[in-house]
């Protein structure tokens, strides 16, 4: 028989190639005992890549959710904030205006003291009873050295520190998370 096959090339070459289509169509379209040829693995990997990339793009529609919650989450978290901060803001500006204001007060009833037992308003003696002021305006010195004037802005001062302090204390304690 293979001389049969020998004696005529094109015989032979005509049978190898025909051998060769069969095992590249095997190959290619498969056989149903071998499994699925090239075109089933096509298939499979088409499949397979179209999972991979529904997958992909429903972890980036995940991803794009998160962040929209936690833009949304850090603005309701910055208004809250900003929200307790003016209100200690108010609130430091009211206490420091009414100390403010108890202050000068105060200060102006010293200062009204200070020249009110020198003389009655008409040019006569002081009310008996009553000590002398000392001499001179609200600038005369105390016995610690200071005037009446300086007292108060030391006064103002301090005031102001303790109202910043307090104010430092209670932004500290404003918790930004």
């Amino acid at each position: 028989m293979i001389g049969f096959l020998l004696a005529d090339r094109w015989r032979a070459l005509s049978l190898a190639l025909g051998a060769v289509c069969l095992v590249l169509s095997a190959w290619i379209f498969g056989l149903p005992v071998l499994g699925g040829g090239l075109i089933a693995r096509l298939d499979r990997m088409t499949a397979l890549n179209a999972s991979n990339v529904a997958a992909h793009r429903q972890t980036k529609q995940v991803f794009r959710n998160a962040m929209a919650e936690a833009r949304l989450l850090d603005q309701a978290r910055l208004a809250r904030v900003r929200a307790e901060q003016e209100r200690i803001n108010d609130h430091a500006l009211e206490d420091y205006d009414r100390r403010m204001a108890d202050l000068r007060a105060r200060y102006d009833r010293l200062r009204g003291q200070g020249g009110a037992g020198a003389a009655s308003s008409a040019g006569a003696k002081p009310m008996p009873g009553i000590p002398a002021p000392a001499a001179g305006s609200d600038e005369a010195a105390s016995a610690d050295g200071l005037s009446l004037a300086e007292r108060y802005e030391c006064s103002a001062t301090a005031l102001q520190l303790d109202e910043l302090i307090s104010w430092v204390e209670r932004q500290a304690d404003v918790l930004p998370n």
